[in-house]
């Protein structure tokens, strides 16, 4: 008698290092079967479990808070990713870290999912970085990114954790640069680039989001010119994002 997808989520998750509860299975369950009902499609069981698998180890590595209304938008946009990328096993564990935990792509899409909710402004980042009007300005309690100017906490503060001011980015870090040098995957720029072409995050801030152009340097203009507002171009606000629209205040 084939087992049922409350089963199957158990037994995958004794072998591959996530716990789950009677309670956590019940509600990864229902977000799957309200996707489902949403998109009018019927995913396989293995496919369901590789969400499923996704979205708690997210919950273990980053402490990201799955619910069924979020999940499922979470769920979208990891279906975007596995569609592309058909060939990600996200099971796999190297045969000489079986006794660790290194899933490589398990990991890359945690990792994935993460930036996601940076750049769709659903997570605070922490830290600092020199504005547009050459100071720094500091949130040492977090900010969500809803303007272009601190799309700067992205930036790469060091090689180690330690160096991070967001601890997740410093770990996240971290992992990509495990990943690059051991497995030959996506590195942290790498992956910002490739969440910031989402359509989500496109729809969102009217652009494709990269690392370089958008966290490492942005470009201010050579001569700022109020606007009616009083706000300075590309110094004060140059972009705002409020709920789902994002309104360009300035375009340079």
């Amino acid at each position: 008698m084939p087992e049922s997808l409350e089963e199957a989520i158990k037994n995958y998750g004794k072998t591959h290092r996530l716990e789950f509860t009677s309670e956590s299975i019940e509600k990864y369950t229902m977000l799957i079967r309200n996707f489902e009902k949403e998109q009018e499609t019927n995913l396989s069981d293995e496919e369901a479990i590789k969400y499923i698998c996704i979205l708690k180890a997210s919950e273990m590595d980053y402490k990201l808070e799955i619910n069924i209304k979020n999940g499922k938008r979470y769920t979208g946009f990891l279906k975007r990713q596995l569609d592309a990328h058909p060939d990600y096993n996200i099971g796999h564990r190297p045969a000489k870290n079986r006794i660790t935990n290194i899933f490589p792509y398990r990991n890359l899409m945690v990792d994935k999912l993460l930036i996601f909710l940076y750049l769709m402004g659903e997570r605070k980042v922490k830290g600092e970085f020199l504005g547009y009007n050459g100071k720094y300005i500091k949130y040492p309690e977090g900010t969500p990114l809803d303007t272009d100017e601190k799309l700067r906490l992205l930036k790469q503060q060091g090689v180690h954790q330690l160096m991070w001011d967001d601890s997740d980015l410093g770990r996240m870090f971290s992992r990509r640069r495990t990943g690059k040098s051991r497995f030959g995957m996506l590195g942290y720029a790498e992956v910002i680039n490739e969440v910031g072409r989402d359509p989500e995050v496109k729809e969102l801030w009217g652009r494709e989001i990269t690392y370089k152009d958008d966290a490492h340097y942005v470009k201010t203009p050579q001569n700022p010119k109020k606007n009616t507002n009083g706000h300075i171009s590309g110094v004060n606000l140059p972009s705002k994002v409020r709920g789902k629209q994002h309104r360009r205040i300035v375009d340079y």
